[in-house]
């Protein structure tokens, strides 16, 4: 990469979850009110650990090769907090573990589906 990606995330879940949650008019929210969604609090997260979270993992995926781990990524450290939205909506975000979770796992059965085709 030729630059820092900045170290936010957020699941699509929860921005999901956000968008229902803001129609339910028991959830006293100002008019035209912003809420800044990221997973990481306020010291955010750093984009290389994901390779050891996908290690760990899926070890067996890796020894294929279908998750080879490799290269760098550096994480620009954003000072996002998006505490605002978790007290509002009362909810708690999915971390940062569990998101790479469910992206490789989505992959790894995407994968699966086109070596099944083939």
């Amino acid at each position: 990469m030729p630059f820092p990606i900045p170290g936010t995330t957020v699941h699509v879940d929860d921005v999901a979850k956000i968008h229902i949650a803001a129609l339910n008019p028991k959830i006293e929210v100002n008019g035209n009110e912003d809420f800044i969604l990221n997973a990481g609090g306020v010291e955010g997260m750093q984009w290389n650990d994901a390779k050891e979270i996908v290690k760990r993992r899926f070890p067996e995926a890796v020894e294929r090769g279908l998750l080879p781990c490799k290269g760098e990524t550096e994480t620009r450290a954003m000072r996002v907090d998006g505490g605002k939205a978790e007290r509002v909506f009362g909810f708690e975000y999915k971390g940062f573990e569990e998101q790479i979770v469910s992206v490789v796992g989505w992959y790894l059965e995407a994968v699966g589906r086109e070596e099944k085709e083939v």
